[in-house]
C-alpha cells in the first residue's frame, strides 16, 4: 500500500472496515471515512481529579512527508469543534478535507507546525468515577458538498464498532476449522481470513 501510494495510487486505511489489525479493539467504520481513538478514564481517588489529554497527529496527505508538509493548510473551526486540514496543491488529495475532533469540547488546537497538529481536552472526574471519550479523524470529499457537521458521541462510536464486528463475524464465519489448539483456531478462522479479505 505504501509503495502504491508513493506511485500515485491512493491506498487509504480509512473506510475499509478495518477489524482488530493491531489489537482486539482497533476497528474502522465500514461505511464512512472515520477512525476513532476511544479512551476510558477512571478516578480511583477520594478527591476530584482534573486531567488534560492531547492527541498529536503527524500528517502526510500526499506521497511523502518531506514533499507535502509545507503545503498542508489547517484551520480551527470552534463552531464544529474541529481542526480541519487540507493539501490543496496535491492532485489526488486537493478535494479531500481532514477533520480532527473529539466527543468532548476541544480546549486547545495547535497548528504551529505545517504537518503536526494537536487537539487537547480537559476532563474533570468526580471521586471513584469513570468517563469515556474519543478522539476522531474523519475525511470529507468537498466535491460531494459541504464538510460534515456531525457531532460524535460515545453511543455513535460504540454502534459503529458493533457494526464492524458484526460485518466481519458474518463474512468470516463461512469457513470454520476446529482443532484442540485454540490459538490455531483463532488464526485460521478469523485472523488469516481477514488478512486475505482485506488484502493486508
Amino acid at each position: 500500500g505504501a509503495q502504491l501510494s508513493f506511485r500515485g495510487l491512493v491506498c487509504p486505511n480509512l473506510g475499509t472496515g478495518g477489524f482488530a489489525f493491531h489489537g482486539p479493539y482497533e476497528h474502522i467504520t465500514s461505511e464512512a471515512m472515520e477512525k476513532y481513538y476511544q479512551i476510558s478514564i477512571t478516578n480511583k481517588q477520594d478527591t476530584p481529579q482534573r486531567h488534560s489529554l492531547a492527541m498529536l497527529y503527524k500528517l502526510v496527505m500526499g506521497d511523502t512527508e518531506e514533499s507535502t508538509a509545507r503545503y498542508i493548510h489547517s484551520e480551527w473551526d470552534p463552531d464544529h469543534n474541529t481542526l480541519y486540514a487540507r493539501n490543496v496543491y496535491h492532485e489526488t488529495y486537493r478535494h479531500l478535507q481532514l477533520g480532527l475532533t473529539a466527543t468532548e469540547t476541544i480546549d486547545q488546537a495547535s497548528t504551529d507546525y505545517p504537518n503536526r497538529k494537536s487537539i487537547a481536552i480537559e476532563i474533570e472526574l468526580a471521586p471513584h468515577s469513570t468517563h469515556e471519550l474519543a478522539f476522531v479523524i474523519h475525511v470529507d470529499d468537498l466535491n460531494e458538498g459541504a464538510p460534515s457537521a456531525k457531532h460524535y458521541t460515545i453511543d455513535y462510536i460504540n454502534n459503529e464498532y458493533q457494526k464492524v464486528r458484526d460485518f466481519w463475524k458474518e463474512k468470516l464465519s463461512v469457513i470454520q476449522v476446529h482443532t484442540p489448539d485454540k490459538g490455531f483456531n483463532f488464526m485460521v478462522n478469523s485472523w488469516y481470513l481477514y488478512q486475505v479479505c482485506s488484502a493486508r
